[in-house]
């Protein structure tokens, strides 16, 4: 996992422009100029990063796909393919001031979603995830574990959103229908009409460089064994430069 602020230097941007795809190229083009067409590009440069670096191969040999089930887009959940090798399971969010991605060997879970939000988002941000919360998610039995306030509420948030990405679905999928619950210590999901079950991380990012940090859960389907997102490489922000 690997999280960066959505700002480049021109050299890092031509960098990421020539790994691009057609279809990445044209919705770099499409996306709004400034911060929106940065943090696209961040998103992808990362998921090539941390996928060069768990198969040992250059990040020219990194193709990043994205197919929406619903209208067949070059959007939605990213895909890593890389000819003859394991494939890769790929996890991509953003907030205000935030890119985080994160992938893991398919051998180890079916689907990786991920959600950050940063914790000094705009009131209308807030307002949008208060009401997309389920009611039960926000009070002890959903919430337990992940604290109270602004903070909490985020958290509850962000599982839920990780769960749904890992479904495939997002928002096409009622928010209610993720239940949320806790064994042995462990954090668990189910989506209602599927067979698939989650296993779900939480983490935090400090304050550097985000005013209050972040809150950020990720999301595995059908886990194999007791993944651990970041195993391999420490969760922090990337400083690396191709």
């Amino acid at each position: 996992m690997r999280w960066q602020p959505p700002t480049l230097t021109d050299e890092r941007r031509r960098r990421i422009l020539q790994l691009l795809s057609a279809a990445e190229r044209a919705r770099w083009e499409a996306a709004a100029s400034g911060e929106p067409g940065d943090r696209f590009l961040v998103g992808r440069m990362l998921l090539r990063e941390l996928s060069a670096e768990s198969l040992q191969i250059p990040l020219e040999a990194v193709t990043v796909l994205a197919v929406c089930p619903s209208c067949g887009g070059p959007h939605g959940r990213p895909e890593i393919a890389v000819d003859g090798a394991i494939p890769l399971r790929a996890g991509l969010s953003h907030t205000a001031g935030l890119v985080v991605a994160a992938v893991l060997p398919a051998t180890r879970g079916s689907a990786l979603g991920i959600d950050v939000e940063a914790v000094a988002g705009s009131s209308e941000r807030r307002a949008a995830i208060d009401a997309l919360v389920p009611p039960d998610l926000r009070g002890a039995r959903g919430a337990r574990g992940h604290g109270h306030g602004t903070r909490g509420a985020l958290r509850a948030w962000t599982r839920v959103e990780a769960v749904l990405k890992a479904d495939g679905r997002g928002l096409r999928v009622d928010p209610s229908a993720v239940t949320l619950q806790r064994a042995d210590g462990r954090l668990a999901a189910s989506v209602d009409g599927s067979e698939a079950d989650y296993a779900l991380f939480d983490r935090s990012i400090g304050r550097r460089g985000l005013r209050r940090g972040a809150v950020m859960s990720i999301a595995i389907a059908d886990p194999v064994s007791e993944p651990s997102p970041g195993a391999g490489r420490a969760a922090r922000p990337s400083t690396a430069r191709p």
